[in-house]
């Protein structure tokens, strides 16, 4: 345009290789002509228009980077920018292919964990002895700073009860490792719960609550 440089300034979005930005109608260079101050300088306070991260398949957004930062901003809040400055924000988005049914569900995978439930010499209440698989979000995006946040998750009442053993006399049944409703989620780890058979004698299955 006819706004000398020095009035104005620019504001570009991209995007990393592992996906794009911007439907329909939004712009991904955005230039902002600015007000003079007293001092003779062009400067003003300003609001970048939205813009859409789009990532590729098996993949999520992740966060906006500013210029050559690597910490996660939001580029969509008032800023000052200055005659002449030029803004880069760059979308990232990294691996996403767990999720619930084992499926991408939008969370980068590097966010979650899969807990998974097995069990040994018996069955789950209802008979079946696949494992059972939790997929659990280790951190949540804070929307106004554009920051992963830690979540806290806790198994909760994802731990399976009522396993059946397959013994006629069962000598012990346990988890392999204390767990409680209470017991965090800080990492994907396997759980197995095992019914060890009694050397000898009769009688029924036996099952916990």
């Amino acid at each position: 345009d006819a706004t000398p440089d020095c009035q104005q300034a620019v504001v570009n979005f991209l995007a990393d290789p592992n996906g794009s930005v911007g439907n329909k109608d939004e712009k991904t260079t955005q230039v902002f002509t600015l007000k003079k101050g007293a001092d003779g300088k062009y400067s003003d306070s300003v609001t970048p228009a939205n813009v859409t991260p789009i990532p590729k398949e098996n993949f999520a957004f992740d966060i906006w980077t500013k210029d050559n930062g690597e910490t996660g901003v939001n580029p969509f809040v008032a800023q000052t920018l200055n005659g002449g400055d030029k803004v880069t924000y760059t979308a990232h988005f990294a691996a996403d292919k767990i999720g619930p049914e084992n499926k991408p569900d939008g969370i980068p995978d590097k966010y979650q964990a899969v807990v998974t439930y097995k069990v040994v010499g018996g069955t789950w209440k209802d008979g079946k002895t696949d494992a059972q698989v939790q997929v659990f979000t280790l951190k949540t995006k804070n929307e106004k700073t554009g920051v992963w946040e830690d979540a806290n998750p806790v198994l909760g009442n994802t731990i399976p009860t009522g396993m059946i053993s397959s013994y006629s006399r069962t000598a012990s049944q346990s988890w392999d490792k204390d767990i409680t409703k209470d017991t965090k989620v800080t990492e994907s780890v396997t759980y197995t719960y095992t019914f060890t058979k009694k050397s000898s004698g009769g009688g029924g299955g036996s099952s916990v609550s």
